[in-house]
């Protein structure tokens, strides 16, 4: 699943967070001109990051599909399924995007790096953003929690 926080945020740790679906529109892939759901999930629950949006896409049709059955099997929806016939995979119709707004998940956040220009040397540097790994059910048992730091932000009590 491509990913990517827009700004100049620090990403939250990689792990397990509980997120709202904001918006989500349904366009074409730039690259393969497939359509996608375009997703914005809020961080609501989790170690840190609350109210973080992290924009994530889910093609529906043709290579990569597997993302959009990962996100509506995680919102009870109906998804393609392996060993649907013919007549059932063209009767398919997928869930008006306004549908999913709304609908609670646990997100399982990563980070990537990629190479940035500093914007008062001009210099390349390494830079980091957060990318959504995954989609599942929403369970507020399944969280990541920070290791022991003092250095590390607050959970807000969310955890303990």
């Amino acid at each position: 699943i491509e990913n990517a926080v827009g700004g100049n945020f620090e990403p939250v740790p990689a792990g397990i967070y509980g997120g709202t679906i904001v918006e989500a529109v349904v366009k074409d892939s730039k690259t393969s001109g497939n359509p996608m759901y375009a997703l914005n999930t809020r961080i609501s629950e989790g170690a840190t990051g609350i109210g973080r949006k992290i924009r994530s896409w889910h093609i529906i049709q043709g290579p990569g599909a597997f993302s959009s059955s990962q996100l509506l099997k995680a919102l009870d929806m109906p998804y393609l399924k392996k060993g649907m016939t013919e007549e059932e995979i063209e009767a398919f119709e997928f869930p008006d995007a306004e549908d999913l707004i709304g609908r609670e998940v646990n997100i399982k956040v990563g980070v990537d790096s990629y190479k940035g220009m500093d914007e008062e040397t001009g210099d390349e540097e390494t830079r980091y953003r957060n990318n959504i790994q995954g989609i599942f059910a929403y369970d507020p048992d399944r969280f990541t929690e920070l290791e022991e730091d003092d250095d590390a932000p607050s959970s807000g009590g969310l955890l303990g």
